[in-house]
């Protein structure tokens, strides 16, 4: 009798235990909680200002403004100081200022030299634009030309030149801006004084001279043009018409690198 009570109390614990076991197992298990991955990146984004020497804090930000793409990053100009504040990554702050250290030189000074040539239908050719014959009379139609006055300026990227041309009794007056030099020199390794272009606009005009009611007369514009000119090389501009023996006056102009760009 004794025995049959034990063995079924042990039968009533083990049943018990298996109970126990399946209600356990039926219970579900909380569900694990996604990464936040936007919370991660934040931890490991990095703030830092980066000093600019030549380059403008709002080009400075445009520039590298393409490889701010990390959640919760951005790039700031500094107000008045000539800065941007960049928030990104160890790995992009990296590359962002390499890359600004690249561009970050001081412009390049060009210098230009021009040419005035008259044009006319007396036959003749001068020795001192005996380069520049073939090419005048391919794009003019005109029988002879000859130089009668030529100048030299320099200038920097984003400044503007004038000089004063002389031509025997005329003057001319040369104004222009240097608008853009392509691409960055120096850092694609070209010759400091050819490859790549200057893109340049150029005012020519004639100084009247004389007075009128005591006044000063105004000078009389002959050209105004823009294009961008292949350093070292000598470009056509254009022409004008001034009246006189002269049926057009052509001006040219050949660019190169006097004093290259520097870190």
């Amino acid at each position: 009798m004794t025995f049959i009570l034990r063995r079924t109390a042990l039968l009533m614990v083990a049943s018990a235990l298996t109970t126990a076991l399946l209600a356990a197992q039926a219970v579900p298990t909380p569900p694990t909680r996604p990464i936040d991955r936007e919370l991660i990146l934040a931890r490991e984004l990095v703030t830092r200002t980066i000093q600019l020497r030549n380059l403008k804090a709002v080009d400075a930000a445009r520039l590298v403004s393409p490889y701010v793409r990390s959640p919760q990053a951005g790039v700031y100009e500094a107000g008045s100081v000539q800065a941007i504040t960049v928030i990104e990554t160890e790995q992009v702050l990296a590359r962002i200022d390499s890359l600004i250290r690249e561009i970050d030189r001081s412009p390049a000074v060009l210098s230009f030299r021009f040419q005035v040539i008259a044009a006319n239908d007396t036959p003749g050719r001068d020795p001192a634009i005996e380069s520049l014959d073939a090419t005048l009379r391919g794009l003019f139609r005109f029988k002879g030309y000859h130089l009668i006055g030529e100048g030299t300026t320099s200038a920097s990227e984003s400044e503007g030149f004038s000089l004063t041309i002389a031509a025997g009794e005329d003057r001319f007056v040369l104004n222009g801006e240097v608008l853009a030099v392509q691409p960055h020199l120096q850092a694609l390794g070209v010759s400091p004084t050819t490859g790549g272009g200057v893109r340049v606009r150029v005012r020519l005009a004639r100084m009247s001279g004389g007075t009128y009611q005591g006044k000063p007369m105004e000078s009389e514009s002959l050209l105004s043009t823009g294009l961008t000119v292949p350093l070292g090389q000598t470009v056509v501009l254009g022409s004008g018409a001034p009246g006189g023996p002269n049926q057009a006056l052509i001006l040219t102009v050949r660019p190169e690198i006097a004093i290259p760009s520097r870190r």
